[in-house]
């Protein structure tokens, strides 16, 4: 049985996956008694790592960590057992480790050990503005890296799912016009040309591929726009946020997209998709709803992008339209305001601790 290896990433900034997407799929992949591998990008706040801790689910018998040792991929960090009863406890364990997937012959090792069917690739530097100035750890993380994986997929014979961005376009399009994936890129960040140079070498190299573009993502791992808000309306009710206001996009749930990815997992689909909630909003509408949705008192006031300039262009509008996914009949993104609702209304307590920290 052939395996199947998902690199998944935890990045600073906005753009953010949680767990939801690992639980999603791993959900799909343990309950069809399929063999998982998984990388998983480990980046640090203000900063990023070419270190991915790579997740392996695999039988107890210990072949492939074993395996991985002797390669000096590296030793297993930690175990974990999942599955719902004690017998499949029994034959299923879970094992992390790390690679650095700018790193050619750590790539090449890890490929040969997992044998994977299918990655998944999450992993980027996200610091959007960061990568204006470090822009040559910029390009290893989000152009070499999916090359080599890429090229990696096709000498393995394997799929390859690349995440991708809203800032592979200019954003000068006038919302509520939108984006297609039949549309050209011209990305104008540093950001947006490193991903788009990763997704033409990913369509260069993988002849098997997938490339999702998404954005706006939040969900309840680590730091998002969403919690922000909360954490500034929570420490001061009666200072007034301001909140851009001249930005369009899509706010989309990182468990939303999870269970869009494995969709597309059962589908042949190769070429782009657009995968973000539907529907669209500006930051300063998003806050609102989440806010009023959370039910805690705030003052909010709109602002434009010119009252807070920053180093990287940020695309005036990100508005992309699952064009793909509809004409294929499996698209499952939900109106981006009953995401944000239901978001607070499942995690209402978690969020009001953790923003209350």
């Amino acid at each position: 049985m052939r395996q199947r290896c998902v690199d998944d990433r935890f990045p600073h900034g906005k753009k953010r996956f949680t767990s939801a997407v690992k639980a999603a799929i791993l959900k799909r992949f343990l309950g069809g008694k399929v063999v998982y591998h998984g990388l998983v990008g480990h980046h640090f706040a203000g900063n990023v790592s070419h270190v991915l801790k790579v997740r392996v689910i695999a039988e107890t018998d210990l072949r492939v960590t074993e395996d991985m040792a002797r390669e000096k991929i590296a030793e297993p960090q930690a175990r974990f057992t999942l599955k719902k009863d004690d017998e499949e406890r029994r034959k299923w364990g879970m094992f992390l480790y790390g690679i650095d997937i700018t790193d050619p012959d750590q790539v090449a090792r890890v490929f040969t050990t997992c044998a994977p069917d299918v990655v998944i690739n999450c992993a980027a530097y996200t610091a959007v503005d960061a990568c204006e100035t470090d822009r040559e750890r910029c390009m290893a993380v989000n152009a070499t890296g999916p090359e080599l994986l890429a090229r990696q997929c096709a000498a393995h014979g394997a799929r390859m799912l690349q995440l991708s961005t809203d800032y592979v376009f200019d954003g000068n399009r006038p919302a509520p016009a939108f984006y297609t994936e039949a549309d050209t890129p011209n990305p104008l960040s540093m950001y947006g040309k490193s991903k788009q140079a990763g997704d033409e070498a990913v369509q260069a190299h993988a002849d098997n591929h997938l490339i999702i573009r998404t954005a706006w993502l939040y969900g309840i791992g680590n730091k998002n726009f969403l919690k922000t808000m909360l954490r500034l309306a929570l420490a001061d009710p009666g200072r007034t946020i301001r909140v851009v206001n001249d930005q369009h996009g899509s706010l989309t749930w990182s468990w939303r997209l999870a269970r869009q990815i494995e969709r597309l997992l059962d589908s042949d689909l190769r070429g782009i998709v657009h995968a973000t909630a539907e529907g669209h909003s500006t930051w300063y509408e998003g806050a609102r709803c989440f806010l009023d949705a959370m039910g805690v008192p705030y003052a909010m006031e709109p602002c434009t992008t010119a009252d807070y300039p920053t180093p990287a262009h940020r695309p005036a509008n990100s508005i992309l339209e699952n064009c793909r996914l509809k004409e294929a009949g499996i698209n499952c993104m939900a109106d981006w305001r009953d995401d944000v609702r239901l978001f607070a209304e499942r995690y209402r307590d978690r969020l009001l601790a953790e923003a209350r920290g």
